[in-house]
């Protein structure tokens, strides 16, 4: 009951968000499935290119109805944002229109058709200025991983296991969180952001003190994976103080 309860309630509440609100319930239905790709119209004034599929619509009615991404932040402190598992970058789009053109965002995204997504809703929506995009993963490294890929976008994961359906693999670039700050000069992470399909554990317990110590916000999405879950991450960040 709860949960139909909260589905009915983002129904009603969709249309003023969207204003070409029935693009999302005809990916919610499947009807523009497969290769199409749509234009979310949003009342604030953002245009976002995205697939057809209801996994992107999900993340759009998620970062944009729920706002899941903008709680708890005091966001008039913020000047620094990074963007690990940008995708097509509706949370970096939400962050630069929100925090305007004091914001410096460095958005990353390893898949290369979610990046081209990324780079024309950042392109057309006026932010270049604000956001740094690059096409590589985070790792704790700096090398070459193998990334599986499937039909669902959002879902890219160097974790074969999380995945449904038929994979692919490619090679791409991997950087260490640490290589990246330094390449782009961030001193300081207002806010990081995290959504790596499962990494998110080796990218954060491996990060060294003195970069934990610069960080202020940290939000991210948590993975169940074989060795860990979010209670572990929730218990090793609140020993680091977060």
């Amino acid at each position: 009951m709860r949960i139909a309860l909260k589905a009915l309630k983002a129904i009603l509440l969709w249309p003023f968000v969207c204003k070409n609100w029935w693009v999302g319930v005809f990916s919610y239905l499947g009807l523009t499935s497969g290769n199409k790709e749509v234009l979310y119209r949003l009342r604030s004034g953002l245009d976002l290119e995205a697939s057809g599929d209801s996994g992107d619509f999900q993340i759009v009615k998620e970062v944009f109805l729920h706002k899941s991404y903008l709680k708890f932040i005091d966001l008039p402190t913020i000047k620094t944002v990074v963007d690990l598992g940008a995708h097509k970058g509706f949370v970096t789009t939400q962050f630069a229109q929100k925090l305007g053109s004091v914001v410096r965002i460095l958005s990353v995204e390893p898949e290369p058709n979610n990046f081209k997504h990324l780079q024309r809703n950042v392109r057309k929506n006026g932010f270049s200025k604000q956001v740094i995009m690059q096409n590589c993963a985070v790792y704790t490294k700096d090398d070459y991983l193998t990334l599986y890929t499937t039909s669902y976008t959002p879902g890219h994961s160097m974790y074969k296991e999380l995945q449904k359906g038929k994979k692919k693999k490619i090679q791409v670039p991997c950087y260490s969180l640490k290589t990246l700050m330094k390449e782009h000069r961030f001193k300081e992470i207002d806010i990081l952001k995290i959504d790596i399909e499962g990494a998110e554990y080796e990218i954060i317990f491996n990060l060294e003190q003195s970069i934990l110590d610069h960080i202020k916000y940290i939000v991210m999405e948590c993975h169940k994976i074989d060795a860990y879950n979010v209670n572990d991450m929730v218990t090793y960040l609140g020993k680091k103080g977060f």
